[in-house]
């Protein structure tokens, strides 16, 4: 069965033939092995590279083996190079076949082999084995050369060796090669030489295995099964003709040497399919991985559309079934697994279109859901990368694989637009049409900036199981990875499939975090303090029975007091649309979580001390809470005790609330009816502008003399300016009052 990491071994035994091509082997050893004559038989097996020829090979000598009048001799040229070096090997290989034999025929078979062998070496190094290949077409054969050298190997014995030793001096090359031919037909058996993988040669080992094979190895009961592409070995033996006719002479040559023309048998498409889908239910069942109805139909869909008219080899299959299998092994549980499949079967099959996704991830995605969750995408997606290496397809493949970048990507259509509603359905399915599981998909892991999904429901339980420093340590280090921003959306979406108990304590962390939650982040729609409130209401909201009760705890340990006033105002309005029962309850909590903030900004609301600090905002949002829910009388006395504590609080306070102006900035600007107005008005919603006015010590009759001069105002020292600005809006409020 196909699996895992079973890339590119061909089989090598009839029982894992999944294509039944073990009748087909049969017929091809019968003709190999066949002994009603003593001539050589040359067989050609030709197919494309992946198409199975090695295995139609190892069936072939399965089943020659089981003859014992057949000596198989499986020789593999890749292990050698060279004229001399394929010689002496190829020899060697018939001897040491031989050899294995029983019987004294057979073994004087293998000597007289090797005998021959050491007779055409000499002439092989002085008028080289490949020479007659230089001009193919010489018609040269193989014991002509070797007798035409001989009288110049024996003048140069010095140098070569002595062949008298091995031959005789009185005894001819040819008269070895008789006595070889005549051993072999003593032994009565039939030798098949078994030569694979020829067209992975160098094109000049190409042409000498070819020559070994047409002239020296010309010897009776000699049969030769061989493997290769007939275009790729065509042009390499068209080597020595003009690039005119070259191809076609090498064609030509190649019919000389090859007797018996066998086209490997056409693999069915739906062959193909079928082991694929065997080998892919081979990894889901390795992984432990279990797909629903829905997945099967899906990953059906898209494997009909872009892949299968793809492929053409079962070498292809099994490369996908291997990339497949590492890719599943290692992100099972960080991604969608019908998708990992599908994009792994596309870096196979259309490696260019893979790529123009790899580095165009923006053609299939809108980046940044979480910064803007509301907004689908607007317009028309414009041709890129992708769209210029479907072009270079042919019409049937370049739709289907346009047909599965949209499963996989649903952007990818023009025709529809998806709103971001979609991306947290699709997320929750870890689906690739989401960056970040593009992104880990892509990557073969966790990249930075990405959450483990791992890691996430390791969080999640520790949760149910109460583990509070678990569960903080793991939201700590979720945010240090992709911002609160962007996890807070995700607990959003996330929380209503968790345990009220889990949901309960992660609500709680994030009210404890909410001092990190700071304003004015670049590109986020909504502020992450709000949708953190709005996170924590919905946990409340469903803890059914339990919202008063819990309420209170998370407003006292809420490390922002700002973020526990707002976390109310939201449970106000979101209790809109409840009924009975559920209503009254929900109102409790609310006026529960009021009375806490209360009590709470009653110990520390200070605006004395708050107008030193970068958080004055928050300050007077606690203010304005404090006064709407304790009333304007309490709010007033604690403005009392800080007048009277510190005689510079009101300085501070003016300088908190307005800013520095530069004339620069604001010359050409209507800032008194808008900022600076609305700072005021915000400032007197709180302070009794009256109050004020007294602790800066002006009468209701002084006159405002400069501070009405805008270039003035804007040139003052920043204390000086920002109680100018107020004493303007203040008299601004007085004029109007006095005109009405």
């Amino acid at each position: 069965m196909l699996g895992a990491f079973d890339a590119d071994r061909p089989i090598s035994a009839p029982n894992e033939d999944l294509l039944g091509r073990d009748q087909f082997a049969r017929k091809v050893a019968a003709v190999l092995s066949r002994n009603t004559n003593d001539e050589p038989i040359v067989l050609g097996l030709y197919g494309p590279w992946g198409a199975g020829k090695t295995s139609i090979i190892n069936l072939v000598v399965a089943e020659l083996k089981k003859s014992p009048d057949v000596v198989v001799v499986e020789f593999n040229p890749w292990f050698f190079t060279g004229e001399l070096q394929l010689l002496e090997k190829f020899f060697e290989e018939l001897s040491v076949a031989f050899g294995k034999t029983t019987g004294t025929v057979r073994e004087q078979v293998a000597k007289a082999l090797l005998k021959y062998m050491n007779a055409l070496k000499p002439a092989a190094r002085l008028l080289s084995f490949g020479a007659d290949v230089a001009a193919p077409g010489a018609g040269v054969v193989a014991r002509t050369v070797a007798e035409a050298a001989l009288p110049a190997v024996e003048k140069s014995l010095g140098a070569i060796g002595d062949v008298a030793e091995m031959i005789g001096r009185d005894t001819s090359i040819a008269d070895v090669r008789k006595s070889v031919q005549e051993k072999l037909r003593a032994a009565k058996v039939r030798v098949v030489v078994m030569v694979d993988d020829i067209d992975r040669l160098e094109p000049s080992d190409v042409r000498t295995v070819m020559k070994l094979v047409r002239l020296v190895g010309d010897l009776p009961c000699v049969s030769y099964m061989l493997s290769f592409d007939p275009g790729v070995v065509s042009q390499a033996l068209s080597h020595g003709w003009d690039d005119a006719g070259g191809l076609e002479k090498g064609r030509e040559y190649l019919e000389k040497i090859v007797q018996v023309e066998i086209q490997l048998p056409q693999i069915q498409k739906g062959d193909l399919r079928r082991i694929a889908l065997v080998g892919l239910d081979g990894i889901l069942k390795e992984n432990a991985v279990s797909l629903v109805d829905s997945d099967l139909k899906r990953l059906g869909s898209g494997w009909s559309a872009g892949i299968h008219g793809g492929l053409k080899t079962i070498r292809q299959v099994k490369r996908i079934l291997s990339s497949v299998g590492f890719a599943v092994g290692l992100l099972k549980d960080e991604v969608n697994v019908v998708d990992l499949i599908l994009l792994e079967a596309v870096r196979i099959s259309y490696p260019a279109v893979f790529d123009a996704i790899r580095k165009e991830p923006e053609a299939v995605l809108r980046v940044d859901y979480f910064r803007d969750p509301g907004r689908g995408r607007s317009g028309q997606r414009r041709e890129g990368l992708i769209d210029e290496r479907l072009k270079e397809l042919g019409e049937r493949e370049r739709e289907g694989v346009a047909s599965l970048i949209e499963l996989l990507f649903p952007r990818f259509d023009r025709e529809i637009d998806y709103s971001g509603e979609y991306d947290a359905e699709w997320r929750k399915e870890k689906r690739i049409a989401v960056q970040s599981y593009l992104e880990k998909a892509l990557s073969y892991g966790v990249p930075n900036g990405v959450i483990s999904d791992v890691q996430y429901a390791e969080a999640i339980k520790a949760a149910e199981q109460g583990g509070v420093d678990r569960v903080a340590g793991y939201l700590n280090d979720f945010s240090a990875k992709i911002g609160w921003a962007d996890l807070i959306w995700r607990l959003r979406e996330d929380h209503s499939s968790w345990s009220p108990l889990a949901a309960l304590l992660v609500a709680r962390l994030i009210a404890k975090s909410s001092s990190k939650f700071r304003g004015g982040e670049a590109g986020v729609l909504v502020p992450t303090a709000v949708n953190a409130a709005f996170f924590v209401s919905a946990v409340l909201r469903g803890d059914k029975g339990k919202a008063a009760g819990n309420v209170a705890s998370i407003i006292q340990g809420a490390e922002s007091l700002a973020f526990a006033g707002m976390l109310i105002q939201v449970m106000e309005k979101s209790g809109e649309g409840l009924v009975s029962e559920d209503l009254k309850e929900w109102e409790a909590a609310v006026s529960e979580a009021k009375r806490g903030f209360v009590d709470r900004a009653g110990g520390e609301l200070d605006l004395s001390e708050a107008a030193n600090g970068d958080r004055f905002d928050d300050a007077l949002t606690v203010a304005v809470l404090f006064k709407e829910w304790a009333g304007q009388g309490r709010l007033d006395s604690e403005v009392v005790g800080w007048i009277s504590r510190d005689s510079t609080f009101v300085r501070r306070l003016l300088k908190a609330v307005f800013p520095y102006y530069s004339y620069e900035k604001f010359k050409d600007s209507f800032f008194w009816q808008s900022e600076v107005g609305e700072r005021y008005r915000r400032l007197a919603g709180i302070i009794s502008p009256v109050r004020i006015v007294r602790a800066l010590g002006y009468g209701p009759d002084d006159v405002r003399g400069e501070a009405f001069v805008a270039e003035k105002v804007l040139s003052l020292v920043h204390e000086r300016q920002a109680e100018a600005l107020f004493m303007n809006m203040y008299w601004i409020g007085l004029e109007r009052v006095g005109s009405e």
